[in-house]
């Protein structure tokens, strides 16, 4: 996928639907929502995306998840995402009243498994007048159900503004997540992250780092 601008703008009345779900919309540079029922699972492999604007835009009471490959993996079942890549590109996530969550691979995980995947040379902005904004080298939000992120490298530049605002160089909202090896590199960006790595690397730091070159690569401290 090369050269395209992957838009939606979505409006509601309400902030959850009949069965008490809150509205959302999922956007992404190749797949906007994967799902499977029970046992079953998804696989995404090999999936590249060039040169693309990818912009999920929330008016009233709206959420929104915007990622440079698939918007979010969510319901019952597992879905991989591997061997898959977003190179010079952007980002965007935005909401006028609710949260807004942007990830340079994935913007949402339920029981997601990322694998190998790659950002490179891209902005992930995340922004929300009232809310809570997220913004992530690989995954904009997980939720309690288990993720595994691994081997993953993220070269971009994560902005978040909202009315409380998170970024991280891996991953947002831990919840419970697996994760081993994945790699944020500081060499073009400087992104100021103060904190510790957990399970990760940073590369490349810049003088925004801080002395000791300790970046934050996840939200809060519950990945193992």
């Amino acid at each position: 996928i090369r050269k395209l601008q992957v838009v939606a703008k979505a409006y509601a009345d309400r902030e959850t639907i009949g069965n008490g779900s809150p509205t959302d919309i999922y956007v992404g540079g190749a797949v906007g929502t994967v799902g499977t029922e029970g046992s079953s699972n998804a696989f995404l492999d090999d999936i590249h995306v060039f040169d693309t604007i990818v912009r999920s835009v929330g008016e009233e009471k709206m959420s929104t998840y915007a990622g440079g490959v698939v918007g979010g993996i969510w319901w019952k079942g597992t879905s991989f995402l591997q061997n898959s890549s977003f190179v010079s590109g952007t980002v965007y996530a935005s909401s006028i009243t609710q949260k807004a969550s942007a990830g340079g691979i994935l913007g949402f995980s339920q029981r997601g498994r990322l694998y190998n995947n790659v950002i490179l040379n891209s902005y992930v902005n995340a922004e929300s007048n009232n809310s809570t904004t997220r913004a992530a080298g690989i995954i904009g939000e997980t939720n309690t159900n288990p993720s595994y992120v691994y081997n993953n490298y993220s070269q971009s530049y994560i902005s978040s503004n909202g009315k409380t605002s998170i970024s991280a160089g891996i991953l947002c909202s831990g919840g419970n997540i697996k994760s081993q090896n994945n790699i944020f590199d500081l060499a073009s960006y400087g992104t100021n992250y103060l904190n510790d790595t957990r399970n990760a690397y940073a590369i490349n730091n810049t003088s925004n780092a801080d002395g000791n070159g300790y970046v934050v690569l996840y939200e809060n401290n519950n990945v193992g």
